[in-house]
């Protein structure tokens, strides 16, 4: 028995209603079940309920056992002092001293409900509602994707605002930090972000047009570019950084946090600083424009994102290889940048600054784009779930990730419909 089963059935009224009456033998009529509460404090806020022949208003404590109070310490807590009724699956310890009324509900709950909760719970699948999945309507899935999206979405620009120190006044350095942190995708995320945040963007705003001084300055502070040099473009990169880093005080990052290792040479950190540099001197001053491109068609007009021709036989300072080859920014690369990038900024823009139908346009971008096909996805298309697009794939992923591996199909709406069936 998990607490959120309890929120559910509350929430829900998914009780026996009739006769229902406190440990006590007062009697419990639900008026309103009150607000949920996801924050701290009581599960759920200003119910109403008559106990007795008397209206009380006020909050609900919901546990498994009612030594859960004392347990969580709800005593002592100033939090809980406007508790009117506690709920609990079971009362395994008298608490008439705290003068709350308690309501037990394991004689109250359907045997129907705790049925279908514990074939969630107790499923093999990697999806708990596989063999129920088919039963929820379409319509039903469709509005869950889309809040799961909007979920998604959300949290994602929560951790960036977290990463910028709650700050979300300078759109462009925020776009900027999570394009640089996305050009390392999987497993270079984090050394580029601390790239990006090592180097302002006012500094790269000033030396946008020379591509040479984009490299140094990335190159520089990614801590990879080699004192020792045999060739001219090392020596223009390195004399361009010592000029740059004394004028704007700029300090290095340790090269030891990249890695190489398990990487195709076409991801190396070295080739992808590279097309970070052309990416920004070429398209810097346009990332407002970028963040409200409505479709991938659109996008697609940035590509071919390369590289200067150093790179075209490098894939490490120094080592030239046999055969010469442009490093081009790929489309699922793009894609990658849309998708995790640019549909997320927009979607923090619009909710700041114009806060009617933010969304939107965000969906019309990842519904251009082709679904991700990973082994979520997968599993996915196993039960019968189409995947037509990335906001499809996005949706899913989101889902999996948040509810599914978790089980926390109590909070999930098709979880929820099924336990209602």
């Amino acid at each position: 028995m998990k607490e959120d089963l309890l929120h559910f059935v509350w929430k829900n009224h998914f009780l026996s209603v009739h006769n229902l009456s406190t440990t006590e033998n007062e009697k419990v009529e639900i008026l309103d079940t009150g607000m949920h509460n996801s924050h701290e404090g009581p599960d759920f806020l200003n119910a109403k309920i008559n106990i007795d022949g008397t209206l009380w208003i006020g909050h609900i404590e919901i546990h498994v056992n009612s030594s859960d109070w004392i347990k969580h310490q709800h005593d002592s807590d100033e939090n809980y002092k406007n508790v009117i009724l506690h709920i609990v699956y079971r009362n395994d310890k008298n608490l008439k001293h705290l003068n709350i009324p308690t309501l037990e509900l394991k004689d109250y709950i359907s045997q129907s409900v705790l049925d279908k909760y514990y074939t969630l719970m107790q499923s093999k699948h990697p999806i708990p509602c596989t063999p129920q999945f088919s039963k929820v309507s379409s319509l039903h899935k469709n509005a869950w994707w889309t809040s799961c999206l909007a979920n998604r979405w959300e949290r994602k620009t929560q951790e960036w605002i977290a990463l910028e120190k709650g700050e979300t006044k300078n759109w462009m350095e925020i776009i900027y930090h999570q394009l640089a942190g996305n050009f390392g995708f999987k497993y270079n995320y984090s050394p580029f972000l601390q790239l990006a945040q090592s180097l302002p963007l006012e500094i790269l705003q000033k030396h946008q047009s020379n591509l040479n001084q984009m490299e140094a300055l990335l190159f520089g502070q990614s801590g990879l570019l080699p004192e020792d040099y045999n060739d001219d473009y090392i020596q223009s990169l390195v004399k361009e950084y010592h000029f740059l880093r004394r004028k704007y005080g700029l300090k290095a990052m340790d090269y030891r946090e990249w890695k190489f290792m398990r990487l195709r040479p076409s991801n190396f950190p070295t080739v992808r600083i590279a097309q970070l540099a052309s990416f920004l001197h070429y398209y810097l001053d346009r990332l407002p424009e970028i963040m409200h491109m409505k479709s991938w068609k659109e996008f697609q007009k940035l590509l071919p994102i390369g590289t200067s021709t150093y790179w075209e036989n490098h894939y490490h300072f120094h080592k030239v290889t046999i055969k010469r080859k442009k490093k081009l920014l790929g489309k699922s690369a793009l894609q990658s940048l849309i998708i995790n990038t640019f549909a997320p900024a927009l979607y923090l823009y619009k909710k700041n600054y114009n806060s009617s139908n933010y969304p939107e346009s965000n969906i019309h971008i990842l519904e251009s784009l082709p679904k991700e096909d990973n082994h979520i996805i997968k599993k996915w298309e196993e039960i019968g779930q189409e995947v037509q697009n990335a906001f499809d794939s996005q949706a899913l992923i989101e889902c999996y990730n948040e509810f599914c591996k978790n089980k926390k199909c109590t909070s999930c709406s098709i979880g929820l419909q099924i336990l209602k069936l």
